[in-house]
């Protein structure tokens, strides 16, 4: 989250959606009530925020309790949805306590201190009497094992096995593995041997839970989401299925693993989706998976999509420097020698330059 979501992130707020409206090509518009801000200069008090989303269905429904992530849009008073967590259910709690904790380690200045207190804080999640806080630091320290190897150390070893003798889901149970791969042992003891690589039947049970006769929606979407962390790539086959889903959230998860996941297979369709797909919310995504995929045969439709004005400009434009062919590397130039707006000239600037090629060299190397 400190990595992929917090940087986009203007707006943190508490609130509640009084009302959702449909809006153009698939989106939605909510006004939203703040209760408590968390993030950002809270606005005067009775204030109602307009939030737009791409994604229609993403807004919870009016009335619900929920935490908004929200990105300002330029040259308004509205509000872009990056992300939403409901918080009137048996979770919510352990939910919002997170958040606030996260933002709390994400404000420490020193990056060293700022680790330690994250590695401190998934210690005592991990044997915390609520179940979502436990699983939550499972996820989390899955995620900075995979990221960051070598972060881990003998500390972190005690509280990932007690987690794991108390925790009977395969999921939570193979997340927990795989962080204590990357512990060393104790005292004397040689470290742990790496995680053994996922086995067909571990597809095929994967491909039979998303295929099972009434299943939800949002229990497909879960499903291509556990796929994505427990087999990696192996899940290709899942996410191929997935992305012809006709739920657009199931869709979008697809491309999000193929993109965090560079599965090379699934780029040829990626490509053909960003112009394909009627989903406003999975359009994004496959913008920002085509970038992580370098997919050279996307750049025409990247360049259209980056033009100043349009809904996800400031993706495509991040998604053709990742790509950084001679031909993504000229419509970048272009968009820079037309751009009216300072700021994105300035970001334009810093997306040719080599410091960017640098930064996302930085973070490849720590995933």
């Amino acid at each position: 989250m400190g990595r992929e979501v917090l940087p986009r992130v203007d707006v943190i707020v508490r609130g509640r959606v009084e009302r959702v409206s449909a809006a153009a090509h698939g989106a939605e518009v909510g006004r939203v009530e703040p209760v408590d801000w968390m993030r950002g200069v809270p606005r005067e008090q009775g204030s109602i925020l307009v939030v737009l989303s791409a994604a229609e269905g993403a807004l919870p429904f009016p009335g619900r309790d929920a935490l908004f992530l929200l990105r300002s849009i330029p040259y308004s008073d509205n509000l872009e949805l990056v992300e939403v967590g409901t918080l009137d259910d048996e979770d919510g709690a352990a939910r919002l306590a997170a958040m606030k904790r996260f933002l709390e380690i994400e404000s420490i200045a020193d990056p060293a201190a700022r680790f330690a207190a994250l590695r401190a804080y998934l210690r005592g999640a991990l044997v915390s009497e609520e179940g979502w806080t436990r699983r939550n630091a499972a996820r989390e320290y899955a995620a900075l094992a995979a990221e960051v190897p070598g972060s881990l150390t003998a500390e972190d070893r005690p509280p990932l096995e007690r987690a794991l003798q108390r925790t009977p889901e395969k999921s939570f149970r193979t997340l927990l593995e795989s962080a204590l791969a990357q512990c060393p042992g104790s005292k004397g003891s040689p470290a742990r041997p790496a995680a053994k690589p996922a086995r067909d039947d571990d597809l095929a049970a994967y491909l039979a839970r998303f295929d099972a006769r009434d299943v939800s929606d949002a229990a497909r979407r879960q499903c291509v989401i556990d796929a994505a962390v427990e087999l990696g790539e192996r899940g290709t086959p899942l996410f191929a299925k997935a992305l012809v889903d006709d739920d657009p959230r199931v869709r979008e998860a697809a491309a999000a693993a193929a993109g965090q996941l560079r599965t090379l297979a699934l780029e040829p369709r990626i490509a053909t989706m960003l112009t394909t797909d009627p989903s406003a919310g999975v359009r994004r995504t496959l913008v920002v998976a085509a970038g992580h995929l370098r997919s050279k045969a996307s750049v025409s439709t990247l360049a259209l999509l980056a033009k100043e004005g349009e809904p996800f400009a400031r993706d495509a434009i991040f998604a053709l420097a990742r790509v950084r062919d001679d031909a993504a590397l000229g419509e970048l130039r272009r968009l820079r020698s037309e751009a009216q707006d300072p700021e994105r000239r300035s970001v334009l600037d810093f997306l040719l330059s080599d410091r960017f090629v640098e930064q996302e060299k930085a973070l490849g190397e720590k995933r």
